[in-house]
């Protein structure tokens, strides 16, 4: 099957905002995926679940995971000492996200 051939569920919904979402490899997150992760009639679009080919990183990881990681952040930053806090906003977006999800995989934050 072509990448970009549709599936028998031709208009989805977006599991996040609601828009429609054509339910192809281009406008479907999780086109294809097994087993897939949304209900019947329901898909994830690029804007929400991100787009690996986008130039800034807030594009590639979507507006779903940027909202994920910016409260976290957020959380991280009232939390920790003045200077650390300077130290983490004075980090790239892609940085201060990944210092989130370490402390995710560790355990220390959910």
């Amino acid at each position: 099957m072509n990448a970009d051939t549709k599936t028998q569920n031709d208009d989805l919904a977006c599991s996040c905002c609601g828009c429609n979402v054509p339910d192809t490899y281009k406008h479907n997150v999780s086109f294809n995926e097994v087993p897939y992760p949304h209900d019947n009639g329901i898909g994830l679009c690029r804007a929400c679940g991100g787009d690996h080919k986008a130039k800034t990183v807030r594009d590639r990881l979507g507006w779903a995971a940027c909202a994920f990681y910016d409260c976290r952040i957020e959380i991280l930053l009232n939390k920790l000492s003045p200077a650390a806090a300077d130290k983490l906003k004075a980090m790239e977006y892609a940085k201060q996200c990944d210092v989130v999800g370490k402390m995710i995989e560790k355990g220390v934050m959910i």
